[in-house]
């Protein structure tokens, strides 16, 4: 669509990394907002959030090359190469969740205040960075003639009507978020709000994966899918346990 965004001068701005990086510019600022509403340490709150984004962007970045590391062996020197978009959102979530318990309890952040916190940074980054998918050609849906279609490329520049799934992708995180909102007081304990963020995520995930042109495959098995199952399935019973008890 519109793989470079706009050029200072002579140097290139490209959309993919642009639309990450506004992503997680517009996270903060609303954990950071979320944060003051739960009571919690602004500041710290967002000095964890800093140093998660490292191992977050890692972790999805390492998971994208495993999945395409066919392509990556013979070009070793792209794998860090992020221009060209390749982040898989479960890796980062597989590497930072770990990651954040030893740094709340280091900051003097309690563990469930700051997941719900940072489900609605998750959310809403996540959704902009899926519009520099969008503009990029990646993770591009299948061809389709149904009234969904858009005349969009794929990562190969192939220029035909695809269903959008990076904008479906974005719309449902907004749903979720707008649902999330709404449910948010009802919900009986810290960490419930992200468990509901990441289950409701998984789900919808489970069915536009299908609708994707190109599914990553670890070892022969769509790992997108099987994550986004086990996830659901995982956050539905943390919610069903945290309302019996």
């Amino acid at each position: 669509m519109r793989r470079i965004l706009f050029r200072l001068g002579n140097v290139p701005v490209y959309s993919y990394p642009a639309m990450l990086y506004l992503g997680l510019v517009l996270a903060l600022c609303a954990q950071f907002y979320v944060a003051s509403r739960l009571q919690l340490n602004s500041t710290r709150t967002i000095f964890a959030s800093l140093i998660l984004i490292a191992p977050a962007l890692a972790g999805a970045r390492i998971l994208f090359v495993l999945a395409h590391w066919d392509f990556y062996r013979r070009e070793p020197h792209r794998i860090w190469r992020t221009s060209e978009g390749g982040l898989a959102m479960y890796g980062g979530f597989l590497l930072a969740v770990p990651v954040s318990i030893p740094v709340a309890a280091l900051l003097g952040l309690p563990w469930g205040a700051f997941l719900d916190a940072a489900s609605f940074a998750l959310l809403i980054g996540m959704s902009v960075a899926r519009l520099g998918c969008f503009l990029n050609g990646c993770c591009s849906g299948r061809a389709t003639s149904g009234i969904l279609g858009v005349c969009m490329p794929d990562q190969d520049g192939i220029i035909q009507r695809r269903i959008p799934t990076q904008l479906l992708e974005a719309a449902w995180a907004q749903v979720v978020l707008i649902v999330g909102l709404n449910i948010w007081p009802m919900l009986p304990t810290p960490g419930a709000l992200f468990l509901y963020t990441m289950g409701a995520y998984g789900a919808g995930r489970l069915f536009l994966e299908s609708m994707r042109q190109e599914r990553e495959l670890i070892f022969g098995l769509p790992f997108n899918q099987m994550l986004s199952a086990a996830l659901a399935m995982v956050c539905l019973i943390g919610i069903a346990t945290q309302f019996g008890q």
